[in-house]
């Protein structure tokens, strides 16, 4: 629990607004999103599962692709 609170204190800073993030399809990963005072997007996502999953995030700017590791929480930011 520490480490996940780590990756919201350090990210996402005092002033961020919570954006809308949607899936485009049924997904084990957990998500939610950001926009911080320096006009940054910031995506914090949870893999629960024992495996891999893989991940794409469309946005305005392109397409970030990824794979997220078993069990693990990872942060995006463009």
């Amino acid at each position: 629990m520490f480490y996940h609170l780590g990756h919201f204190s350090k990210f996402v800073p005092p002033g961020s607004h919570r954006i809308d993030v949607k899936a485009s399809k049924e997904s084990a990963l957990q998500f939610i999103g950001f926009t911080t005072p320096d006009s940054l997007t910031v995506v914090v996502v949870l893999n629960t599962e024992d495996k891999e999953i893989a991940l794409q995030i469309h946005s305005e700017d392109g397409v970030i692709t990824e794979t997220v590791p078993p069990s693990s929480i990872q942060t995006y930011i463009w």
